[in-house]
């Protein structure tokens, strides 16, 4: 349910319990860095007694190693894209010029993806490393890794397969194929798509389309008619 206030109270707070209730709804005890005055929360409340508030989670986790090798590889295949030369990109370089972009579009802070400075969450990198590959996807820079094996949101990445006509498993050129990788039965009007390249779609009706997306780590993405419509106008 939402609640429009013409004006909000943003109070730092810290979860120190957790429980649920008999309608399996989970409770959580927050203990509050400054108390609520009792007319401000009187304020806040509609016509029917209710008060409701919006609660935001901070990432406290740190970048992890897995994460920075992936920033690492990217990089490198990007690098490496761009040819030799006098101007050629250096690693570092590149990595600087694509934090910055990306913090732009984000609206965030510079941050260093170094485990001491601790200023890079798994959230900020996990979104950074679908940055880097949607630059690659964009700009045609092949990669060294599986681009399966180096996405952090995988459905994010599938979508724009399906939208760049890019295999979902390797990347080469391919066509949007109706899948079922599910066993769900086929209902009108909605469809299940993947882009795949002539090899791995032979793969998939040779092995069959649920067993496909388990051996290579994918799935269909689900799109109604007028997501399907556009997807099909899309050139």
């Amino acid at each position: 349910m939402e609640t429009k206030v013409e004006n909000a109270t943003n109070i730092l707070s810290k979860v120190t319990g957790t429980v649920f209730n008999k309608e399996g709804q989970q409770q959580l005890l927050i203990t509050l860095d400054e108390p609520i005055i009792g007319y401000q929360l009187e304020r806040y409340t509609n016509s029917k007694g209710e008060l409701y508030g919006e609660f935001t989670l901070f990432d406290n986790r740190i970048i992890t190693a897995q994460q920075r090798k992936k920033i690492h590889a990217i990089l490198s295949d990007i690098v490496k894209s761009s040819g030799g030369g006098r101007n050629a990109y250096d690693i570092e370089s590149i990595k600087e010029d694509m934090k910055l972009i990306f913090c732009k579009s984000k609206g965030i802070d510079e941050f260093s993806t170094s485990e001491l400075t601790g200023d890079c969450t798994v959230t900020i990198a996990s979104e950074f490393i679908t940055f880097l590959l949607d630059f690659c996807l964009e700009y045609g820079v092949p990669l060294s890794d599986p681009p399966i094996e180096l996405a952090e949101d995988l459905k994010h990445q599938l979508i724009k397969c399906l939208y760049k006509r890019k295999c979902a498993v390797c990347w080469q050129t391919g066509m949007v194929y109706p899948m079922n990788t599910t066993g769900a039965k086929k209902v009108q009007g909605r469809h299940e798509l993947m882009c795949l390249c002539k090899d791995h779609y032979q793969e998939a009706e040779s092995i069959g389309h649920k067993a496909f997306a388990d051996k290579q780590h994918v799935s269909g993405i689900l799109m109604n008619q007028e997501q399907f419509t556009k997807l099909k106008n899309k050139r």
